[in-house]
């Protein structure tokens, strides 16, 4: 697969959000790696610095690059095998100790601690 230019690919983040597709911008930083690509963060931040203060342009870049900043990185995908899912987590308290152990699927309820 052809990847395009990261310009050709801010252009392409510019389109959507001007036309207010904000879940596809999100599916299109989701789908490039982009969220994580710290040279689109960098260019994206040079073009924003180049572009003419109170331009249309320069608007959509710093609303995708605060939009960058406050969604922040896309979250990790949990992969589960078939049959596993529930899964209990033990949180590690200060100094080491095992602090809290609960299962995911049942937020609510809290088993006791070993």
């Amino acid at each position: 697969m052809i990847t395009a230019p990261l310009i050709d690919q801010v252009q392409r983040l510019m389109h959507l959000w001007k036309a207010g597709e904000e879940s596809k911008v999100n599916e299109y930083l989701d789908e490039k790696g982009l969220r994580r690509h710290a040279l689109f963060n960098q260019l994206l931040q040079a073009l924003i610095e180049l572009a003419e203060e109170g331009s249309e342009e320069r608007a959509l870049m710093e609303a995708i690059s605060n939009h960058l900043a406050a969604r922040g990185l896309a979250p990790k995908r949990e992969e589960r095998l078939p049959g596993m899912e529930e899964k209990t987590c033990l949180r590690v308290g200060h100094g080491g100790r095992a602090a809290e152990k609960h299962s995911r699927d049942s937020p609510g309820q809290r088993p006791a601690t070993d």
